[in-house]
C-alpha cells in the first residue's frame, strides 16, 4: 500500500496526530491499540520503508516460527493470530499480511509505505517534536504529529533526536573477541520439496549414524557427556494436530559443518553454522527453517543491513545453495529446494538510553515493582548467534525469568533535553544487552505496544503525558479488550525471582558486567559519543541530517 504525498494532508482537520514509525508485528498493534482507545478526533498514520509485507521480520525477515508463551499473550496479538490461522507457532506470512490490511483499514489508520529516511521537525525552544519529515518519491513531505512511536528495530529516529545508545550483545562478547563483534544474523528460509515428517525421520537417522557421538565431541567440547548421550537419545516433537516440529538438537548442523568445513574450521568458530532448529509447519506444505547463522563484518554493516530492510546477501545465499546441496546429498532428498526470505533476520543491535534501563538482574529479580507493571512475561534470556562459553567458559545454565514488565524502559529520559513526546518500541529500548535476549520477543513487545497504545489515548483524553497514566488503568482497559476480543484476560502482574538460592548467578562476571553496562547506558549523557560505537565502526556523519531536510519547526 503507497499513498502519496499530498494524502496525509487529509488528517489536517484532526485534533491530534499519532505518527508511529515502522511495520513490525508490534508496531502495528501498537498503532491499533492507540485507534481503537482514541475518538475519530485522533489520527494514526503509521510509515514504513518497505513496499513489501507488512510486519517486518515475521513477515519479511521470514519469522514464521512465532516464539509464544501463550499465558502472557495481550488481546489483540491473540486475536490476530487467531485471524491469521495459528495453530500453535506457524505464522503464515502472507496470510499475515493479508490480516494487518484489514486490522488497519478497520481502525482507520493510514500507511504510508516506500518512505525515506525520517527527520525530527523539532520545536528548538520547547524541544518538541511538531512532525515527522520523510521523502516520498521525489518530495520531501512532512506528517504533523502531537506523539510519535518509534518502533523501527534499531531506533534510528530516537538515536537522531539524540537518545544516547552503546553496543548491543555483540559488544559485550567482542570485548575479549573481536572477531565475534556482532551477534550472528539469519536468512530464515522455507523448504519445499520435504515433509515435516521427512524432516523428522532425517533428523533421527543422524542421531543414531555412527558419526555422531565422535562429532559431538569433537564440535561441542563444552558440553558435559551426560548432554551428549541425552542428545542422542532425546527425541524431536511434531504433534500430528499441530504445526510445528521440535528440532532442538543440534545433530543436523553437526553433519552439515562436518559435510561443509570438514575438521579445518572449529564449530564455534565457523562463518556459518546451523544450529538447533525452530521449524514450522506452513500452511502451503513448506518448511520455516530458522537455524542457519552467520555474521556480518562489523556492526556498521550489521546496523546499515537492519535499517535498510537488507535482502539476503550473495555470501548468505552461496551457503543457502550449499544446504539445498546438504539435504540433497546427505538426506537423499532429490525435489528439496530452499527458498530465500525477502529480507535477512538480525537479532540484535544496539541498547538505547531509557527512563530506566532494564538489566538481566532486573529480570531475573522479577521486573518492575507490580505497582508500575501492565503485564508479566516470561521468555529464555537468548544467546542465539553468540558463542559465550568462549569469553565466559564456567557460565551457568540462566534460569527463565518471570518478570512484570512496565513502560518505563520505553521512554526517553525525564530530566533530559531530548523530545519527551516520543516513546520507542523495539529490540534497542531501555534494556541492558542481556536483558534484550528476553525483551526482543515479538510476544513480548506487542504486550507493550498494546500498553503502550492505552497510555497514549488517555493521555489524550486526560491531557497529561502517556507515562503518567496509571498502571492499574492500562491492564483494566488491556482486560475489557481481552473481554471485547473474546480472548483470555492477562495475568495480573506475577512477576517473581528466579535467582538460584545458591547465588552462584548473582556473582558472574557476565552477569556483573552486564548490570555494569545497564548503568553506563542509563548515566550517559546527552549526545554522548565517546561510549558509542568505535569510532572505525561509524562514520562521523552517519547520522547528520541532509542539508536539504527541514528539521526545525518554523
Amino acid at each position: 500500500m503507497h499513498a502519496e504525498p499530498h494524502h496525509h494532508h487529509d488528517h489536517c482537520h484532526h485534533d491530534v496526530h499519532i505518527v508511529v514509525l515502522g511495520d513490525e508485528l508490534e508496531s502495528l498493534l501498537t498503532a491499533i491499540s492507540i485507534a481503537k482507545h482514541t475518538e475519530k478526533s485522533t489520527a494514526v498514520t503509521v510509515l514504513r520503508q518497505s513496499n513489501g509485507l507488512l510486519g517486518g521480520l515475521s513477515t519479511r525477515g521470514g519469522l514464521s516460527y512465532m516464539d509464544l508463551t501463550p499465558e502472557f499473550i495481550s488481546p489483540q496479538l491473540g486475536a490476530f493470530l487467531k485471524q491469521a490461522g495459528l495453530k500453535r507457532v506457524a505464522l503464515h506470512a502472507e496470510t499475515a499480511d493479508a490480516v494487518l490490511h484489514e486490522l488497519l483499514k478497520h481502525h482507520n489508520i493510514e500507511v504510508f509505505s516506500g518512505v525515506g529516511k525520517l527527520f525530527p521537525v523539532l520545536n528548538q525552544a520547547t524541544h518538541h517534536l511538531t512532525g515527522v519529515c520523510t521523502k516520498l518519491g521525489e518530495d520531501f513531505v512532512t506528517f504533523p504529529a502531537d506523539f510519535i512511536v518509534d518502533t523501527t528495530p534499531d531506533l534510528l529516529f530516537s538515536r537522531t533526536c539524540g537518545v544516547p545508545y552503546i553496543k548491543g550483545l555483540g559488544g559485550v562478547f567482542g570485548s575479549t573477541e573481536p572477531e565475534l563483534n556482532t551477534l550472528g544474523v539469519s536468512p530464515v528460509f522455507r523448504i519445499q520439496g520435504i515433509t515435516y515428517k521427512q524432516l523428522q525421520a532425517f533428523e533421527a537417522s543422524l542421531r543414531a549414524n555412527e558419526k555422531t557421538p565422535t562429532l559431538l565431541k569433537a564440535l561441542c567440547p563444552w558440553m558435559t557427556e551426560k548432554q551428549r548421550e541425552d542428545l542422542l537419545h532425546r527425541p524431536t516433537y511434531a504433534p500430528a494436530d499441530s504445526d510445528y516440529v521440535d528440532i532442538l538438537n543440534p545433530v543436523i548442523g553437526l553433519h552439515f559443518h562436518h559435510w561443509y568445513y570438514g575438521d579445518v574450521v572449529p564449530y564455534e568458530l565457523a562463518p556459518y553454522w546451523i544450529d538447533g532448529a525452530n521449524v514450522s509447519r506452513l500452511s502451503d506444505g513448506t518448511l520455516g527453517f530458522n537455524g542457519l547463522i552467520g555474521r556480518l563484518p562489523n556492526l556498521k554493516a550489521q546496523l546499515t543491513a537492519s535499517e535498510e530492510g537488507l535482502s539476503v546477501p550473495p555470501p548468505f545465499l552461496g551457503v543457502l545453495e550449499d544446504v539445498e546441496a546438504f539435504f540433497k546429498e546427505v538426506g537423499g532428498f532429490a525435489e528439496v529446494s530452499i527458498l530465500p526470505p525477502a529480507e535477512l533476520y538480525i537479532r540484535q543491535t544496539v541498547q538505547c538510553q531509557a527512563q530506566q534501563v532494564l538489566s538481566a538482574i532486573d529480570l531475573f529479580s522479577g521486573g518492575v515493582p507490580a505497582e508500575e507493571a501492565v503485564g508479566t512475561f516470561s521468555y529464555w534470556l537468548d544467546f542465539r548467534g553468540v558463542h559465550p562459553w568462549l569469553a565466559y567458559p564456567q557460565l551457568h545454565p540462566l534460569p527463565k525469568p518471570i518478570f512484570n514488565v512496565g513502560l518505563s524502559a520505553n521512554f526517553p529520559k525525564a530530566e533530559s533535553q531530548l523530545p519527551q513526546n516520543l516513546a520507542f518500541i523495539s529490540r534497542a529500548a531501555g534494556y541492558s544487552p542481556l536483558a534484550q535476549g528476553a525483551c526482543r520477543i515479538v510476544q513480548h513487545n506487542c504486550l507493550v505496544g498494546e500498553a503502550l497504545g492505552i497510555a497514549i489515548a488517555e493521555s489524550i483524553a486526560q491531557e497529561v503525558h502517556p507515562k503518567d497514566i496509571a498502571p492499574a488503568v492500562i491492564r483494566a482497559k488491556l482486560t475489557d479488550w481481552a473481554t471485547g476480543l473474546g480472548e483470555h484476560e492477562p495475568l495480573p502482574p506475577s512477576g517473581k525471582s528466579t535467582w538460584d538460592e545458591a547465588g552462584i548467578l548473582r556473582n558472574h562476571p557476565l552477569i556483573l558486567e552486564d548490570k555494569a553496562l545497564a548503568e553506563a547506558l542509563h548515566a550517559l549523557p546527552e549526545f554522548a559519543t565517546l561510549t558509542r560505537l568505535n569510532a572505525s565502526e561509524e562514520d562521523e556523519d552517519e547520522e547528520d541530517f541532509d542539508e536539504d531536510s527541514p528539521v526545525e519547526d518554523a
